[in-house]
Parts: structure tokens; sequence; C-alpha cells
């Protein structure tokens, strides 16, 4: 008899979840950083990004916030390259799509542009294991870990959020899952992830050990 799943939707994060975008999106940021002439350390970058610090604040910090456009055109061109001829999926996540049950409803929640989806798409069929993507376009200003994102993807898949469970790779994607009324799963990755995960209950160091969680 088939394992049952406690859940009756799973919602993924995409990037340093699924795919490994995040040290190409790193290298876009740092290359943008240095056109803007603004010093970054690497340690410096994952600071921010743990801290979900917005490119607005940053250049605003270095009084270029009216070549916001610009900046981020410089970065945009730079990191859609990267992800046309570079991003590939973790092993673990290639292995677990290929075999979660096809039909348990299941949806992409990213903080990233439908734009840098598309670049991805390009080499990975993301679109083939989604039911939906529910990207930034879909709920700017309202970034995780706001819950608008979540609801967005649940309300997509016709299941009620407290039934859905959410895996990411950051600690505001449990954060938003929770302001969701749902279950967070946090995924572990090596250099993505910072080393202090607080009091967050359900962590795995792997997509292969969610098994004790979802089923």
């Amino acid at each position: 008899m088939p394992k049952q799943l406690k859940y009756s939707g799973i919602i993924f994060d995409l990037d340093g979840t699924l795919v490994e975008s995040m040290l190409l999106y790193k290298e876009a940021f740092m290359h943008m950083i240095k056109q803007a002439d603004i010093p970054m350390s690497s340690d410096e970058f994952w600071e921010m990004y743990w801290n979900n610090t917005h490119i607005s604040k940053i250049l605003k910090l270095n009084n270029l916030e009216n070549e916001e456009q610009r900046f981020r055109l410089i970065r945009d061109k730079y990191y859609m390259n990267l992800l046309r001829k570079k991003v590939e999926w973790f092993p673990d996540a290639k292995v677990l799509l290929d075999t979660l049950p096809i039909e348990i409803p299941k949806a992409i929640l990213t903080g990233s542009w439908m734009k840098y989806v598309d670049a991805i798409e390009t080499r990975l069929p993301i679109s083939d294991y989604f039911e939906t993507i529910v990207t930034c376009d879909d709920f700017l200003p309202k970034g995780k870990p706001d819950p608008c994102g979540l609801l967005i993807a649940a309300e997509r898949l016709g299941v009620s959020p407290e039934k859905c469970v959410y895996i990411g790779d950051q600690l505001f994607d449990i954060e938003a899952a929770h302001n969701a009324g749902m279950d967070g799963i946090l995924i572990k990755r090596p250099v993505y992830t910072p080393e202090d995960v607080g009091s967050i209950e359900m962590v795995v160091q792997a997509l292969g050990e969610l098994e004790r969680y979802i089923y």
C-alpha cells in the first residue's frame, strides 16, 4: 500500500532549494556592485541576502537611489546570461521531483522575477513538475516573510493553506510559511543557509530526508 502524504499541496522555493542559482546570482550582484563602485565582501553579500536586504536600500546607502533602474538592468542582464548557460538542478531536487506522487498538487513560490524563471527554463524543464509558479511579479511589494505569495500559490492549487507545506532554504521562507498558516521545512544548504537556524523544528540536510516530515 503506498504511503499517505500528510499534505494536500506541496510548495517549493526555487533558488537555493531546487536549483543551484545562488552563486550565479552572487556573481551577477557583485558585478553590479563593482560597476556602482560600492565596496562589498563575500561575507557582506551573504549577510545582506540572509537578512533579505533589498537592492534599493544598498543603493540608497551609497547615494545611488536615482540610478537604481540602471544598476538593476546591469545585474539582470548579467544574471540571466549566467542562468541560460550554467544553472543546474540540485541532484537531490531532481530525484525528489521525479518520485513525488504525480497526483499531489505542487507549486513554486519564489522571490525571483518571472524573467529569471524563464531564463532557467531555457535549461531546466521546471514547469513540467508544477501546476503553478508564483514569482515576485505576482505579489510585490509584499515579499517574504509576508505570506501573500504563499497564499496565492495555495489558492492556485485549490488547497487550503493549512493543508500545504512550504520547503525553502532561508529562515524567512519558514517565517513566511508560518505567517501563511502552513508548515515550513528548512533545507539546510551549505553556503546558502545560515548556520544558526534558531528554533525551527523541521530541518533537513538534503531533500531526500523530507520523507520523515511529509508522510
